[in-house]
């Protein structure tokens, strides 16, 4: 355990006492807006608590996502010029009626889980490489449930800085203490619609979010309300625990002992049988093998290979070995103990068996103790699955080619937890460019990432390439920027305790090296996931738009009586962009990349107007627990949406406000509830295109003009011709 000494030599956790005081009070007498839609059970997103006590439990329902700067060309440009031309210019959705810069628009019910950025600056192109705080040039705007006023209003620096509850440290925190970005963690759930905007200019930016099925009931997230800031009370408070047990579940019976390990040797360390839940485990090295040497083998319920097994230093969240402490929330290690913990909940059904091996050519020796939980409740639910360890390495990656810290096909579950560490060559100038790489995640088999990023350091919440150098923090950190065989290398952590990546039919993690993949790293990487191997939903029928023979047979209708050709690219790792050390550079911001034919699509659908209603006959699962519906679309068309019905019964809105001229196909998805599917075998879908939410149409303009002109709105900056788009509609149900 960590020592009362230890604790106080963290200036954050001294910082951490007196701001939750200061936050108990404002509590304390505060006016209480609690109405007949506050959650009366424990849910995960506005209990904190609850969300760790549940952290092996996913939801089938949520869709993830994340609007982001990312280049929509595909280049290493996400910040890009003043003027904003045209969409794939501009680092944001759009711009409103008042001038404002909107960074996520979602129709719900769902909840915001990240806000991560830098600095905002309203009139510098080269602000990446700024060297100083937060720029204070315009105020950070969160509007709910189509409100003209936002419940949130306040300069960034404000709410990035901790100190404004209910946004306060370590739940949120700026640039200086998380080396070069901002982030906040800070759960806001919506029941309708969510809109980030920004008064002045932003930089780079990554926001992430679930959506949930209709129908959820959602209380909507106010920051003067009792509800939300007891939540944040005790979010901070479950923070505050970093550095020893957080005592997320109730402890049971107590295993230690201690282990001596030859060089190459392994033992077993604990078998365990019947249902149950390891709660943690703490580890003390006293012999010569680093931590990065040790490798620990986990197996539950008889399993023939370990379904965890990763080094110990990944485990504890330190990567390259034995450098900077790491105190996040559910692991860490401190480096002057030699003192490693594990607190990830681990339940099993009927066995678990826990192997360590010595991988070094030293004498490894160790102390240990093993918690059981007394509550083994999450070995027995059906949505709640094992940890698993995913490992992976490649020295040297492959130019052309994201770096795949996981691919999993036909499982289901959510991650919560990425280390990754890399190596690679530092420029003339000092610059340390390999982090360039932006992450694309795919879920469920779309061939769009839902998850697209903006650099390496943005997903661990850095900036600048660390500008500050190796930090800890209870949710992300740095523990090692240090000059390595290529040059430099990192350690980085992610604990994903808020925000996990629920899904339901695998999931593939990628990053690149550098630029458009045009530098060579070495990377090795941990992902830590709860889940099975088996998927839960299944392709039932699909309605190829634009096929005569389809069409017929899914009695699909619509007002669009013409069929329309495309023929371009998808955005991500296969978006026909051929990679150079030219990525490795700001490219200037009109530059259209190299392409390859081969990563082309070419598809028939309909573009609709607004006010078509769109029909179709689909077959389902009878046994569904509900239904995803992905569609292929154009995403040339601005603010697509439509109202979604099954069999006449209203279900929601489906929305799509992103915009690419360049990389035009996207997927996207919308769940259909059980209520409006279960015990059917086909269902009438419909859909009701609307009109654009924010913003009114270009007069004597048709869909048809806008596609082939490309005619844009300089003054909002948007494409703004509404409307909807299909090419294929696939229709899974969920198990």
């Amino acid at each position: 355990m960590m020592s009362i000494d230890a604790i106080e030599k963290q200036p954050l956790r001294r910082s951490l006492a007196a701001v939750s005081l200061v936050l108990l009070l404002l509590v304390g007498c505060s006016d209480s807006n609690d109405d007949d839609t506050t959650p009366s059970t424990p849910d995960p997103v506005t209990d904190p608590q609850a969300a760790m006590s549940e952290l092996p439990c996913y939801d089938q329902q949520a869709v993830v996502g994340m609007h982001s700067s990312f280049s929509r060309p595909g280049l290493n440009t996400d910040f890009l010029t003043v003027t904003d031309p045209i969409p794939h210019q501009r680092p944001y959705l759009y711009r409103d009626d008042q001038g404002r810069y909107v960074l996520l628009d979602v129709k719900g019910p769902g909840a915001i889980k990240r806000i991560w950025m830098t600095q905002l600056s309203p009139d510098v192109v080269n602000a990446q490489i700024a060297q100083g705080p937060l720029l204070e040039s315009g105020n950070l705007q969160i509007f709910f449930d189509d409100e003209t006023e936002p419940r949130v209003d306040m300069p960034a620096m404000e709410l990035f800085s901790g100190e404004t509850a209910p946004f306060l440290t370590p739940i949120c925190g700026n640039n200086t203490v998380s080396s070069g970005g901002n982030y906040c963690y800070l759960q806001m759930p919506f029941a309708q619609r969510a809109v980030i905007a920004v008064t002045g200019r932003p930089n780079y930016w990554n926001i992430e979010y679930d959506r949930y099925e209709s129908g959820r009931q959602v209380k909507t997230f106010d920051p003067a309300d009792k509800h939300f800031l007891d939540a944040a009370t005790e979010q901070q408070q479950l923070l505050m625990r970093s550095g020893s047990d957080p005592d997320i579940l109730p402890s049971g019976k107590t295993h230690e002992d201690e282990l001596d390990l030859p060089a190459g040797g392994s033992s077993e360390l604990l078998a365990l049988s019947g249902a149950g839940v390891i709660k943690g485990f703490e580890m003390i090295l006293t012999g010569d093998a680093g931590i990065q040497d040790l490798w620990l083998e986990a197996s539950w319920d008889g399993a023939e290979q370990p379904q965890l097994r990763a080094p110990l230093g990944d485990l504890f969240m330190s990567g390259r070995g034995e450098k900077n402490d790491a105190f996040a929330l559910l692991s860490g290690f401190e480096v002057e103990a030699r003192r490693g913990y594990f607190y990830f909940p681990m339940p099993f059904s009927d066995s678990a068996v826990l192997r360590v091996t010595n991988e070094s050519d030293s004498p490894a020796s160790l102390e240990w103790s093993l918690i059981e939980s007394k509550d083994s409740a999450l070995s027995k639910r059906q949505e709640c699955g094992y940890l698993h360890a995913y490992y992976n390495e490649q020295n040297p990656t492959v130019i052309g080619e994201d770096y795949i810290l996981m691919d999993l096909q036909e499982a289901q579950g959510k991650v919560v937890a990425i280390t990754l560490n890399v190596d690679g060559t530092v420029t003339p100038t000092g610059h340390t460019t390999f982090l360039e790489g932006d992450e694309r995640i795919y879920i469920d088999g779309s061939q769009t990432p839902q998850i697209y990023g903006t650099g390496m350091e943005d997903i661990f919440n850095g900036g600048f390439y660390y500008q500050f150098g190796p930090f800890t923090l209870p949710t992300h950190g740095l523990t090692a920027k240090e000059p390595s065989e290529r040059g430099m290398g990192f350690a980085q952590y992610r604990q994903m305790l808020f925000d996990p990546w629920d899904f339901r039919n695998g999931i593939r993690i990628g990053v690149e090296h550098g630029g458009g993949n045009g530098v060579v790293t070495g990377n090795t990487s941990v992902v830590l996931w709860y889940g099975r191997s088996e998927g839960a939903m299944q392709l039932s029928d699909t309605v190829d738009v634009g096929n005569a023979d389809s069409e017929t047979g899914h009695a699909y209708t619509s007002g669009s009586t013409e069929v329309t050709s495309l023929q371009s690219y998808y955005s991500g790792d296969h978006d026909g962009n051929l990679s150079s050390e030219a990525f490795d550079v700001v490219i200037f911001p009109g530059a259209i990349p190299t392409l390859d034919p081969a990563d082309q699509v070419e598809d028939d659908g309909r573009n609709h107007n607004v006010g078509d209603l769109i029909s179709m006959r689909v077959s389902v699962d009878p046994q569904n627990q509900g239904v995803l519906v992905r569609r292929r679309m154009d995403s040339i068309l601005f603010d697509q949406t439509a109202m979604v019905s099954v069999d006449g019964e209203p279900v929601g809105i489906w929305h799509w406000p992103v915009v690419n001229d360049l990389k035009r196909w996207a997927d996207h998805e919308f769940v259909l509830p059980a209520k409006f599917t279960k015990g059917k075998q086909q269902i009438e879908l419909s859909l009701e295109i609307l009109p654009p939410i924010e913003t009114p149409a270009i007069s004597g303009l048709s869909i048809e003009d806008l596609v082939t002109t490309q005619v844009s709105l300089p003054t909002l900056g948007i494409f703004n011709q509404g409307g909807w788009s299909d090419f294929r509609y696939e229709i899974y149900s969920m198990k």
